[in-house]
Parts: structure tokens; C-alpha cells; sequence
């Protein structure tokens, strides 16, 4: 992602690096495909289709080695398989939130499955709030937060170590605008060592998802007043 982000506007082979950089990504994990949405609000279309096609490529011809067409219908049942017992586990946005309350209120972990699809409503709205303020805003920093916000938040599975999709936030944060005391907090606690769980279910698991949500929440009111 991040050798995408750097050469992405560059010429030649650089950027034909980037682009298989971005499209390796994606066809790994393909969440970092988000991050090709900085090509669509470009309006580089021909860029779009290239990143595109690369991806499909390294994403689906693997299969006519590996399983055929079979291969492929497995990889995707399995992909449905992964989201529903990995769905009610996912650390980012209101899903965490709903599983917490759940266990400090003494009920199982399964319980979430009766409010999941409210708490994956409640995210894709969420989603369509960080597009807005992606598509709307000027800083290139915010694009990349929204990009990360939208990654994690509307994926049907997202653990806490998908918080290192905000680090290229973080790296151009401060550089177009200050950052202020509150921002750079709020950074820190989403990346630093205490982020990480100390137990299945522990509290501190919801650290880095209220910081990406105040952090959100902060940016879009931002861009609404225009500043």
C-alpha cells in the first residue's frame, strides 16, 4: 500500500510497481484494494482499469493451476465460511462495541449473532459517512484515514491488527494541516503497544476502534465546517 501511495503519480517503471504492489495487495487480502479508490476520485480512469485487470490477474489466473473453476467456487465458499464464524469477532466499528457490552452484561460471545446484521447496518452507514468526507475533503492525510476507516468498518471480518491499514494515514498527518493535541492522542492510543489484546474479549480491544471512530468523527465534522 504503501509503495502505491508513493508512486502512484510517477512515471514508468515506478509506476508499474505501484500499481502491482497495490494489485498483489489486494489479491492477498483484499482489503488494500480500497486504496485504489485515490485513482477513481483522480478521475484516472484509464489507471483504474490497469489496477484493475492487474489484480484479476493475480487474484483468479492462480486457479487455472490450482483447482480450475472448482478451486475457485471452494475459495469463495470458504470466504463465506470465514465471514460467518469470523463476523461477530471483528474488532472495528459497532461490532466490538455490541460484543463488549454483551460480556460485561454476562452473556456469550454468540449472543451478538441476534444484533449482527444491526451492528453491520450501523457500519455501512458508517462507511457511507467516511466516503463522503473522503470524496469531499482536500487532505491527502483525511483521504487516507477515510480509505482506512472504509477498509476496516466495512469488511465482514477486520481483526486489530488491520489498525496498520491507518499508518499511512499517520505519516502524512501534520504535513498540509497541524495536527492537533487531540489527534495526535488519539494516533498514539490506536498504535501503540496497549492496542493489542491481552485476552480473548479483553476491554482494551476496543481502543483502537473508538480512536478510528473519534477520529472519523472529528474529520467529518471538519469537513463539514470547511476547515
Amino acid at each position: 500500500i504503501l509503495v502505491f501511495l508513493a508512486w502512484k503519480d510517477e512515471r514508468g517503471w515506478k509506476k508499474s510497481v505501484a500499481f502491482l504492489a497495490l494489485a498483489a495487495a489486494g489479491a492477498l487480502k483484499i482489503l488494500p484494494a480500497v486504496f485504489g479508490l485515490a485513482l477513481v476520485k483522480e478521475r484516472r480512469w484509464r489507471d483504474c482499469l490497469a489496477l484493475g485487470f492487474a489484480g484479476a490477474l493475480l487474484a483468479f489466473v492462480p486457479f487455472a493451476w490450482f483447482g480450475g473453476l472448482e478451486g475457485l467456487a471452494a475459495f469463495v465458499g470458504n470466504l463465506h465460511l470465514h465471514a460467518d464464524h469470523y463476523g461477530p469477532l471483528s474488532r472495528f466499528g459497532f461490532v466490538p462495541i455490541d460484543r463488549s457490552i454483551r460480556l460485561l452484561a454476562g452473556l456469550p460471545v454468540s449472543s451478538i449473532r441476534a444484533t449482527f446484521a444491526l451492528d453491520r447496518v450501523l457500519n455501512l452507514g458508517l462507511v457511507c459517512l467516511c466516503l463522503l468526507t473522503w470524496w469531499r475533503t482536500r487532505c491527502r492525510a483525511v483521504e487516507l484515514l477515510m480509505l482506512a476507516a472504509v477498509a476496516v468498518c466495512g469488511s465482514s471480518v477486520a481483526q486489530y491488527y488491520a489498525g496498520m491499514y491507518l499508518l499511512p494515514a499517520v505519516l502524512l498527518w501534520g504535513r498540509e494541516r497541524p495536527a492537533s493535541g487531540t489527534e495526535k492522542l488519539l494516533f498514539f492510543l490506536a498504535l501503540c503497544p496497549l492496542q493489542f489484546p491481552w485476552a480473548n474479549g479483553g476491554v482494551n480491544i476496543l481502543m483502537t476502534d473508538f480512536c478510528l471512530l473519534l477520529l472519523a468523527g472529528l474529520s467529518f465534522f471538519r469537513c463539514e465546517r470547511g476547515s
